[in-house]
């Protein structure tokens, strides 16, 4: 049976971080699309591909939050989409600046200026002991906002993200390019992730009333794909 209770306030006003990357492209769509989304508030560099009455861009720097925090005041929810990888970034320190500080600094800022539900994508394989750079830093991301974001936080950890991007990532098209013809025989879990199946699960998750720290891991998303259609 799907679940149909929705957000006690279902016309919400929400900000997105991340929105002319796939997965904050992906999300903006439904968030359009979706009825119960009154305003979405795209804050950024770039303009957002989208245009609609719905959505207002507001172009600014994200290393300063303070330079933004006048645009999330009365909204209830942030989606932050904001990631890269070190070789886009540049950098160690320059892939840490995106992926930890701007994450962090947004997750406070929307506690301080009332924002109530933070949603944050990450990566499946996120954990502080990782000999991995990247997953160190996304979880150590994950425990800085736990800490200090709002009341509640909802952590996406896709797995494999099955995109069309405009840069590409050579390790990523390599798995895409063997495991997309044997998606149909994998566990769902493991199967190459759509960026718009993703963006359905984090819209799903802010219509319904919820509080303290939810993770998704990999097979997490699944379930809930299955249960919203």
């Amino acid at each position: 049976m799907k679940k149909m209770d929705i957000h006690p306030k279902p016309y919400l006003n929400v900000v997105l971080m991340g929105a002319t990357g796939a997965t904050g492209e992906a999300l903006l769509l439904e968030l359009i699309q979706s009825q119960y989304i009154a305003s979405v508030r795209c804050i950024g560099r770039s303009l957002p591909r989208y245009e609609h009455p719905k959505v207002e861009a507001i172009l600014t720097p994200l290393n300063q939050a303070v330079d933004y925090a006048h645009a999330l005041w009365g909204a209830s929810v942030l989606f932050c989409c904001l990631g890269s990888t070190i070789k886009q970034a540049g950098s160690r320190t320059a892939f840490r600046s995106v992926d930890y500080d701007m994450v962090v600094d947004a997750a406070i800022m929307a506690r301080e200026t009332g924002i109530g539900h933070f949603c944050m994508v990450s990566a499946a394989g996120s954990k502080t002991s990782s000999p991995f750079f990247y997953s160190r830093v996304k979880a150590e991301a994950e425990s800085a906002v736990a800490k200090g974001g709002p009341d509640r936080i909802s952590i996406f950890r896709p797995g494999l993200l099955d995109a069309k991007r405009t840069k590409k990532r050579f390790l990523e098209s390599l798995a895409l390019a063997v495991l997309r013809p044997f998606a149909h025989i994998l566990p769902a879990y493991a199967r190459p992730l759509p960026v718009s199946d993703l963006a359905r699960v984090m819209l799903n998750e802010a219509l319904h009333p919820d509080t303290g720290l939810q993770i998704y891991e990999p097979g997490a998303i699944a379930d809930c794909l299955k249960r919203i259609g």
